[in-house]
């Protein structure tokens, strides 16, 4: 994957090891909250954030639960989101390795068509805090829970 790997480094990738200690997790959360502050508070013009909040892949068939990253600073989030439809074979085959993978996708006969969903900018506020408190302990639980809710529908 030296191409991907290369890619994701000159795109400014911050990477997540899965693995990782609370603290290392903490200061992942810390950086993505600085560059959010920074680019909507400073006026910075960098590239937009792009967090796959779901920290893994699933089936396609269900959003999974978010992870704090994105939502700790209770910051505006514009949610993007693909749905996709497959001929014969998905990329969610994760369980299989490479090389395998590869060969079936190169042996489907079928097109894949993937859509991609751009919602309007969510603002965090006191309403939907108050109005979902059941919903997270923190407020960024609750966010992260209807900007979930708002992508599923």
């Amino acid at each position: 994957m030296p191409l991907l790997s290369t890619l994701c480094i000159g795109l400014q990738s911050t990477f997540i090891d899965r693995g990782g200690t609370e603290e290392e997790r903490q200061k992942i959360v810390e950086t993505i909250m600085r560059r959010q502050i920074e680019i909507e508070d400073g006026g910075r013009s960098f590239n937009p954030i792009c967090i796959f909040p779901e920290g893994t892949t699933s089936n396609g068939e269900n959003l999974l639960s978010f992870k704090r990253g994105a939502f700790q600073s209770m910051r505006t989030i514009q949610p993007c989101y693909t749905r996709h439809s497959y001929c014969h074979i998905s990329p969610s085959y994760d369980s299989i390795s490479i090389q395998y993978q590869l060969i079936l996708w190169l042996s489907n006969l079928g097109f894949s068509v993937s859509t991609l969903y751009i919602m309007p900018p969510f603002v965090p506020n006191q309403y939907m805090l108050d109005a979902h408190m059941d919903k997270g302990e923190c407020d960024w639980e609750i966010y992260a829970w209807c900007l979930r809710d708002a992508i599923a529908k």
